[in-house]
């Protein structure tokens, strides 16, 4: 119970991922500057690799990271793959760059900022 506990707020943001991108309207920021959107991509992804990093935290799984990590990459890439599909949508593969960016970058970030932390956080295993 409590690994899916640590593991919904991942889960829940991934559907989040998926739903937006397959609607066909997209609300965008109200600043706009070239490559907006990857920041946007970067940004959404990562808060997914901090997810999975909390998840995956030591002690708090009994998966390693490589796998959800994977997982998360084959969710940006399927996403590019579904919005062709999708009215009003394009893929591009610059996309998925910043994806996998944010997903490396905040990932190690989360990771090396929770090994730090109280190893069982409190908790009672």
């Amino acid at each position: 119970m409590r690994e899916l506990r640590l593991w919904l707020p991942a889960v829940v943001w991934a559907g989040c991922i998926w739903l937006l991108g397959g609607a066909s309207d997209v609300p965008t920021p109200p600043v706009s500057f070239y490559g907006i959107d990857k920041v946007a991509h970067f940004g959404m992804y990562g808060l997914l690799a901090v997810l999975i990093a909390y998840a995956t935290r030591p002690r708090g799984s009994r998966f390693g990271p490589a796998v959800p990590l994977v997982l998360a990459l084959a969710l940006g890439a399927s996403d590019e793959m579904h919005q062709l599909s999708v009215a009003n949508r394009s893929s591009d593969p610059y996309d998925f760059v910043a994806d996998a960016s944010g997903i490396a970058t905040c990932f190690f970030v989360a990771r090396r900022r929770f090994a730090r932390a109280v190893p069982n956080d409190g908790e009672d295993e």
